[in-house]
């Protein structure tokens, strides 16, 4: 395992189109929030701009830099979005497309230029009382800051979740037109470009931690959730794999423990665990408001952690995950962002992540899914058009077996049932 991610690793290096400068949103004991440039193997600072007051009692959460169109965008204080231009280090324009709701998880699209995030609304059930959802939302920024629904998720708790966890948020009652302070158990978000699903934890009703896992551009935004046993606070994804390093807790004894491990999106699995660090249980726990990052060319491996009053920083070895070093910390709460690698401005295609192999066979054809959704059904017709075999698909698995050992010599070809996009694919039987 170790071997796969180091060669990965290093053969990504060819990745890094754009420059390793690095931005940040930082503010400190003062509450002026300042974009600036940032040095994250020393902590340094410069080129400090101005961007308005915040609270410490409720942080900006999430702060994204896009380097090639030189955008910054990041939640301020009241989880609305910010949207700011940069020409090298001023700030040349604020976008006049701020978004004044309540923003949980968002997450950027280079190569649409969109923001997907999630919206909290309370709304009329029907049975005399208001219902808390969340609503999957998107903003073209390309279209003026175009804002629409795309899919209501209902199923997320509210009111059974066990802070620590990121998500605390203030939501209007529109029937009320009273604001009410909800929890949401909801992790930072990952968008992986080269499989083009948005990524997320989430609590549901039954306390149950869930994967979500959502083809953003597939019709109604197809979603896929599944189990998962560990309390994700952020991901960052291993260039061309399943896996993304994930930065989690675990409550140990009287103790919560931060961790970085790698996390398999297609099963659900946590191997190669290394502690960051602990925390006692005695005051106030902050363990949720961290991030993990790669740089561009995924050759270096950070955690932050923001404790209500300094901003921890860990530099972290990318093939054990263990901590090599720690960073003088920063007085103040810091967010940084490297930006995007040149690929993830390639617009997304299908046959990136399906694929059906091999052609020609003498029977076993495997049919390769990357996106971590799970296929409702596998199709096989004859050149005349006939169905010959269909499979049924109940598990997320990478690679499904397509047995036409018992099929005459010819053309056959497979469809396969996607909760996204389709796949049709052609295979030439032989003997």
């Amino acid at each position: 395992m170790k071997r796969v991610i180091l060669t990965l690793l290093i053969s990504a290096t060819g990745l890094a189109g754009y420059s390793q400068a690095t931005k940040a949103l930082f503010f400190d004991n003062n509450f002026q929030a300042k974009i600036c440039n940032f040095n994250p193997t020393d902590a340094s600072m410069t080129g400090f701009q101005d961007v308005g007051m915040v609270q410490m009692t409720n942080p900006p959460r999430d702060f994204i830099y896009d380097s090639k169109n030189g955008t910054i965008i990041y939640q301020d204080n009241f989880n609305g979005l910010k949207f700011l231009k940069l020409n090298g280090d001023q700030i040349v324009s604020t976008n006049p497309v701020n978004i004044n709701q309540t923003i949980m998880a968002p997450a950027f699209i280079p190569s649409s230029k969109k923001v997907v995030f999630f919206k909290v609304q309370r709304e009329f059930n029907g049975y005399g009382s208001n219902e808390e959802s969340l609503t999957f939302s998107v903003i073209e920024l390309e279209k003026g800051g175009k804002s629409s629904n795309i899919k209501r998720i209902s199923d997320v708790s509210f009111s059974n979740v066990a802070a620590p966890f990121y998500g605390k948020t203030i939501s209007f009652d529109r029937f009320t037109g009273i604001e009410k302070e909800s929890e949401v158990a909801i992790s930072k978000p990952i968008y992986i470009a080269d499989k083009d699903l948005y990524i997320v934890l989430m609590r549901d009703v039954t306390g149950t931690n869930r994967l979500f896992k959502i083809k953003v551009s597939s019709p109604n935004a197809a979603v896929a959730s599944n189990r998962c046993d560990y309390n994700i606070i952020d991901m960052a994804h291993v260039s061309g794999t399943d896996m993304v390093k994930a930065l989690y807790f675990e409550k140990f004894g009287n103790q919560f423990e931060l961790k970085v491990g790698d996390f398999n999106i297609v099963t659900n699995t946590m191997t190669n665990s290394s502690l960051v660090k602990t925390f006692s249980q005695s005051n106030d726990v902050i363990v949720d408001n961290g991030s993990i990052k790669f740089n561009v060319d995924q050759s270096k491996l950070y955690v932050t952690q923001f404790d209500g009053s300094y901003t921890n920083i860990h530099n972290i070895d990318i093939l054990t995950n263990v901590t090599m070093s720690g960073i003088n910390p920063i007085v103040g709460n810091v967010q940084f962002d490297f930006g995007f690698t040149e690929a993830a401005y390639k617009p997304f295609k299908v046959s990136s992540v399906f694929k059906l192999y091999p052609s020609p066979t003498k029977g076993e054809v495997y049919f390769t899914n990357e996106t971590g959704l799970v296929p409702n059904s596998i199709f096989v017709y004859d050149n005349v058009g006939h169905l010959v075999k269909e499979i049924k698909v109940n598990n997320i698995v990478s690679n499904i077996k397509i047995d036409l050992s018992e099929m005459a010599v010819g053309v056959y070809h497979v469809k396969v049932d996607m909760p996204s996009d389709d796949f049709y694919g052609k295979v030439v039987v032989t003997r």
